[in-house]
């Protein structure tokens, strides 16, 4: 139970923000558990805590806004730790799939797993920044995670170049180029007429009601929920994630850290 002089004790050792901050968490606990026989605090001591508390907005009415700071930081923290694990147990998932189209490297050093849907604007702004740190960097390559989440043309599309990547992988990276090339929304007319010009109509028919495919683009949008990514496009690396339009230069610095924190593991 937290007693008069155990609350005198925590406000005098740490600061006036953790102190609000944790004061906060234990009324709100407490008053939850008012009517349980766990509750903590008796009446009285709830009553202290409130006065504190108040005494301490009215000396510094700052302290408010430092304690949802301190917060906001612990939060974001927690979640980069929560992401991080989901990378690590979903590894093989985001950077080794067999199913994943890619670009770069055959026998890469720094693998980046791409999300993405052929009717964001954004990632046609940042297909060229990849296009370009995949010449760039040898051993470099940027998994293709299509993820058909901006309408029915978005799957339409991604499940036409998910079916021509099974079939003729060879003939991707053409279509997906094409598509990304667009600049409007999809549709089933423009989509045909990109089937069309990379001769590529027997997998569009191919695509459509395929199971198999389907499956592989769901599994793709459960993994982009695993990791709290909302949108595309969104970048991710062996433990970090890097969501939105993002420019090239901070593209470039995520994979040199990356590079050079390989080479010192593997220099120990």
């Amino acid at each position: 139970m937290m007693t008069s002089i155990t609350i005198v004790t925590i406000k005098a050792t740490m600061n006036k923000a953790a102190f609000l901050l944790i004061s906060l968490v234990f009324l709100a606990f407490n008053s939850a558990q008012a009517n349980a026989e766990t509750s903590s605090f008796s009446d009285e001591q709830r009553a202290e805590l409130k006065l504190l508390i108040r005494d301490a907005m009215v000396e510094d009415p700052e302290i408010l806004r430092d304690a949802i700071i301190a917060f906001q930081a612990y939060q974001e923290k927690q979640q980069q730790l929560g992401v991080k694990g989901v990378i690590q147990q979903q590894a093989d998932h985001l950077f080794n799939n067999p199913n994943d189209p890619w670009m770069g490297s055959d026998k890469p050093s720094i693998t980046i797993a791409y999300f993405t849907d052929f009717n964001c604007p954004y990632c046609k702004r940042v297909e060229p920044s990849l296009a370009k740190l995949v010449e760039e960097y040898p051993q470099l390559r940027v998994v293709i995670k299509m993820v058909p989440v901006l309408g029915p043309s978005s799957e339409e599309a991604a499940m036409f170049a998910q079916t021509l990547w099974l079939e003729q992988p060879q003939q991707f990276m053409a279509l997906h180029n094409k598509l990304m090339a667009s600049p409007s929304r999809l549709t089933s007319e423009s989509i045909a007429k990109v089937a069309k010009l990379t001769s590529s109509e027997k997998s569009l028919d191919a695509s459509k009601q395929n199971a198999q495919v389907k499956q592989i683009l769901d599994g793709n949008i459960r993994l982009m929920e695993q990791l709290g990514i909302g949108g595309t496009p969104s970048l991710v690396f062996s433990n970090d994630v890097i969501p939105g339009l993002v420019a090239y230069e901070q593209i470039k610095q995520a994979i040199d850290a990356e590079l050079n924190t390989k080479e010192q593991t593997h220099g120990e």
